[in-house]
């Protein structure tokens, strides 16, 4: 049997340095069998919540234990929660006693705030209540009242010690101004690739030590957010080969390294398991000590924000509850963010969100990059998914959390509209979905027409072509375009995927000149002669699939077009690039293109990615590793959009791909 280290609380109670976690272990008879061998394994501690709904369980083992004198009741550390829904006052108690009968005891040893914002109570069974897609939050929380109340509870002897959970350093700082009974323990996500050193020091200040959760970055999550519609990925920590090298001195596995990273920081850890041998090992790991080269090491693997996996998205709508704890944790990211200015101006992020392709998981992942600092948003009639823009972009701006001036939004005329007289007609119904009254940007989103059938039929087709509209005029177009900007619905125009000749059209008869060209621009396709055109008439260029467009194969193949992706990612030149800074190959071919100028919309719809794609001004890349970058270019053979989903398109007079440029 192991034998456990603890940390001391400030009231002098101590707590194991490792517990059996519990987050997602539904399953009644593999939890049993969990709690057993942690139990026999030597753990102490054990971490559930009533938000779990698994209580009942691990009180049917600590029962059985208790019962037969295995265990005396003093020696275990039972931790567990305030739900959500349970975030007010009147019901802190009613909640707690629920939670003491389900565990089968008469007191729990740390009684955590689980996050830092209410539900609404419907019924006690449900945990998380739903209204249209989102949760039916209670924005009336107050911590400092719902605190007050907890204290109560120590009183009466119910509750040893009280903590919170998935506060900021703010939040925290609340509790303590106001506290009798202070928190003693701080329950958040950390591990080597997203160590919150800053909210760590703060705790410390506060004399509130730390409990991991996620030590491994959670890689079993996965299947629970798949089945919520929420896209994630593992970020790979435990395959980390720093972890490994260090794993393989000490025959250790290398979760055992990295809860020996955080346990020899005094960080508490409760890895969830229900495999017992790994249960075993993740408390044998006492028997080691990090050199401090190896603990800088594993210091250096932080990631910053990009490294957390755990941020509220499976609660939908969280982020508009005026406690969510995140608000203010990525500043830095819309600080740091470079921008362009237009020729008329006007300043454009040099970072923004692509939404090409993008319906499902939209709303996810737009809450995320504004969260991040992201402020370019880019969409288009076409792409159908204005209207879900538009109702993300209604609750920041409603709620204050952004203003309309903060935002940069671009949209596009689509192919069907490409006469004079639709110009307002599209442009209002796109206003009308994103629920603004004007637009930062509007593109001309092709430079050729389509035949207008009706507002929903997005790309003709009759005998497997598009209808196209072969009187498409493009200075006229531009014309209309420019009462709008005068009218104050438009800021600025712009184009996308036209060739130099058609840009320079259009700058010899513009009022209000083009400031921006959109198109298809990557490390494998730089279009050098094109922008050199757009350059010489004062024209910035935005870079769509700046990453190779990747994702674009399974939105071809249902439309039954054959399309392989570029490899670009896998490049070995961007790869070693990359591993010099300690950046991800898609962040290196971001700053390729942002170093010169260049603004990119790279699309995503995972969280971890949108962080990434915009944590890249904090490096600058070199004149050589600039020309290693440039002497990839394949020149047309690395083009991935050539209109193949337009059938028929190189037949219009105005198919922009005919001249080199």
């Amino acid at each position: 049997m192991a034998t456990l280290q603890t940390v001391t609380f400030q009231n002098g109670q101590k707590m194991p340095l490792v517990g059996l976690g519990t987050y997602l272990a539904s399953n009644e008879e593999e939890l049993e069998t969990a709690v057993n061998a942690a139990l026999q394994a030597g753990y102490r501690h054990i971490d559930t919540a009533y938000m779990y709904a698994n209580e009942h369980v691990i009180g049917r083992v600590l029962k059985q234990w208790l019962d037969s004198g295995k265990l005396k009741r003093e020696e275990l550390f039972i931790v567990t929660k305030l739900p959500p829904i349970g975030m007010t006052p009147e019901k802190v108690s009613l909640f707690l006693k629920k939670s003491l009968e389900s565990l089968q005891l008469t007191y729990v040893d740390l009684y955590v705030i689980h996050v830092p914002f209410g539900l609404q109570f419907v019924d006690e069974d449900t945990r998380f209540p739903m209204k249209d897609g989102e949760g039916m939050f209670d924005h009336s929380t107050d911590l400092e009242a719902v605190w007050k109340a907890l204290e109560v509870e120590v009183d009466a002897g119910r509750v040893k010690s009280l903590g919170i959970s998935n506060f900021n350093e703010e939040q925290a700082q609340r509790i303590v101004n106001i506290a009798r009974h202070k928190p003693m323990n701080h329950q958040y996500e950390t591990h080597a690739y997203f160590q919150q050193k800053a909210l760590r020091e703060t705790n410390q200040k506060l004399g509130i030590t730390v409990c991991a959760y996620a030590p491994f970055a959670s890689p079993g999550r996965k299947v629970f957010y798949d089945s919520k519609g929420i896209k994630f990925e593992s970020n790979g920590l435990l395959d980390d080969p720093v972890v490994a090298k260090i794993a393989k001195k000490y025959n250790k596995t290398t979760a055992q390294i990295l809860l020996r990273f955080l346990t020899q920081q005094g960080v508490v850890v409760i890895p969830k398991s229900v495999t017992p041998a790994r249960i075993q090992q993740n408390i044998q790991i006492f028997d080691i000590e990090l050199t401090p080269e190896e603990m800088k090491e594993l210091e250096e693997l932080e990631k910053g924000s990009a490294g957390r996996t755990f941020d509220f998205h499976v609660f939908r709508g969280a982020q508009k509850h005026p406690e969510y704890p995140f608000k203010t944790e990525n500043k830095i990211n819309f600080e740091m963010a470079e921008t362009i200015t237009l020729q008329n101006g006007i300043k454009m992020p040099l970072v923004g969100l692509g939404t090409s392709q993008a319906t499902n998981e939209l709303e996810v992942a737009l809450n995320v990059a504004l969260e991040e600092g992201c402020r370019l948003i880019d969409t288009a009639y076409l792409y159908a998914n204005e209207h879900i823009i538009g109702k993300v972009l209604r609750q920041w701006l409603d709620t204050g959390r952004l203003k309309r001036e903060d935002l940069f939004i671009v949209t596009k005329l689509p192919p069907t509209g490409m006469r004079p007289e639709k110009a307002s007609h599209f442009l209002t119904k796109s206003l009308e979905s994103l629920q603004l009254t004007y637009v930062d940007l509007y593109l001309v989103h092709l430079p050729f027409g389509l035949q207008y059938l009706d507002d929903e039929t997005r790309i003709p087709v009759k005998d497997g072509e598009a209808l196209l509209d072969l009187d498409s005029d493009l200075e006229a177009v531009w014309k209309a375009l420019e009462i709008e900007v005068d009218a104050g619905r438009v800021k600025s125009l712009g184009i996308s995927n036209f060739s130099g000749e058609q840009a320079q059209r259009i700058v010899n008869i513009a009022k209000h000149q083009p400031v921006n060209h959109q198109f298809e621009l990557h490390a494998y396709f730089q279009q050098k002669s094109l922008r050199e055109a757009n350059k010489n008439l004062g024209i910035n260029v935005c870079a769509y699939a700046p990453l190779g467009s990747p994702g674009r194969t399974a939105k071809y193949e249902a439309k039954g077009v054959k399309f392989e992706p570029n490899g670009l990612l896998e490049d070995p030149v961007v790869a070693r690039i990359a591993t010099k800074y300690d950046k991800t190959p898609a962040q290196i071919l971001l700053r390729f293109l942002t170093q010169q100028g260049i603004a990119v919309i790279p699309k995503s719809v995972t969280p971890a990615r949108i962080r990434q794609n915009l944590q890249i001004f904090n490096i600058s890349l070199t004149p050589e590793e600039m020309e290693e970058l440039e002497a990839l270019d394949k020149g047309l053979t690395g083009r991935t959009f050539d209109f193949k989903l337009i059938p028929g398109a190189s037949k219009h007079p105005e198919y922009p791909f005919k001249v080199k440029y």
